[in-house]
């Protein structure tokens, strides 16, 4: 019986870590930014030790945990946090969203959807375009990095080693920021630029109506 429930404690930790996986990767593979509008899509991203944790504004998709309570409103911050948990001594990863045109959610904030518990490790690393190489930090918080790499950790048998699992992603990041001046209404009087569009789609016409 003690064998089956500890097989049983594992393949519920593996399923746990594999939800949380994904979840990190949907975000980081939907995310948004409007520089100009850096108050609501800022990318924030902190591994200091007493205060670990990933924020970004991304359009989610339906199958994003707790979507179904948000309904029509898929552009959301998503913030994973590792947090102690308030009745044992360990730290959890926790999961808080909030679409980024309405106020803040009190029940979401005090109950936080809870990714992976007991978790001894997560770490992110930001592709430096200038170094080359992976970074600890990200401090520009009005661009988003080439790509990312997480880690997640957590133990199976109270910190025994040998004992514990570990998934590692790297996750490229697709988007771009979007050009400031594309996001700036022009003087009265005058046409917007638009973005050239890709050859042989076609190019956006600046006249009136058009």
């Amino acid at each position: 019986m003690r064998s089956s429930a500890v097989g049983q404690k594992v393949a519920d930790d593996a399923q746990r870590l594999r939800i949380a996986v994904r979840t990190l990767e949907d975000a980081l593979l939907s995310v948004r930014l409007f520089p100009e509008n850096g108050g609501l899509y800022a990318f924030l991203a902190s591994t200091d030790k007493d205060d670990h944790y990933l924020s970004l504004v991304a359009r989610l998709p339906r199958s994003f945990p707790r979507s179904g309570k948000f309904g029509d409103e898929v552009v959301r911050r998503v913030e994973f946090r590792v947090e102690p948990d308030e009745k044992v001594r360990v730290n959890n990863l926790v999961l808080r969203q909030q679409p980024i045109l309405l106020e803040g959610d009190v029940e979401e904030a005090q109950n936080p959807l809870i990714l992976v518990r007991d978790i001894s490790e997560f770490t992110l690393e930001f592709w430096g375009e200038r170094s080359r190489d992976w970074e600890e930090e990200w401090l520009s918080t009005n661009q988003l990095p080439a790509k990312i790499r997480f880690s997640i950790a957590l133990d199976t048998d109270q910190g025994r080693k040998g004992t514990g699992m570990r998934v590692t992603r790297t996750v490229p990041i697709f988007t771009q920021a979007m050009p400031r001046g594309v996001q700036r209404l022009p003087p009265p009087g005058q046409n917007p630029v638009l973005p050239t569009l890709s050859p042989g789609v076609g190019r956006p016409s600046n006249a009136p109506g058009g």
